[in-house]
């Protein structure tokens, strides 16, 4: 579901989770609400993250994370389900509005 209002970043990183599951990601300043993933999704996620978190760990390349919120643009904020980011990105991060 989009929502036509667009919204700050501000805005956006007020706002409570969707009642019924599921993500939000601002694009564009747009709100975009996702559904909950399925059984597939989510246990093919999973796979991925359990194999990917002991092997990046091991060779301390940076951290794994999931479903967590990225600021790539003033409007523009995603969330993928599965992310990577290096030892050195990680050192330089900063939270904004509660998303990286």
């Amino acid at each position: 579901m989009v929502v036509p209002l667009k919204l700050t970043r501000e805005q956006f990183g007020s706002l409570p989770e969707p009642e019924h599951g599921g993500k939000m990601e601002l694009v564009d300043g747009r709100l975009v609400i996702m559904a909950p993933v399925g059984p597939e999704h989510g246990e093919f996620a999973s796979y991925l993250i359990a194999r990917l978190v002991p092997f990046v760990g091991e060779h301390g390349l940076g951290v794994v994370r999931s479903e967590t919120g990225y600021w790539l643009a003033p409007d523009l904020m995603r969330a993928p389900d599965i992310s990577f980011v290096t030892a050195a990105g990680r050192a330089v991060e900063r939270v904004v509005d509660g998303y990286i």
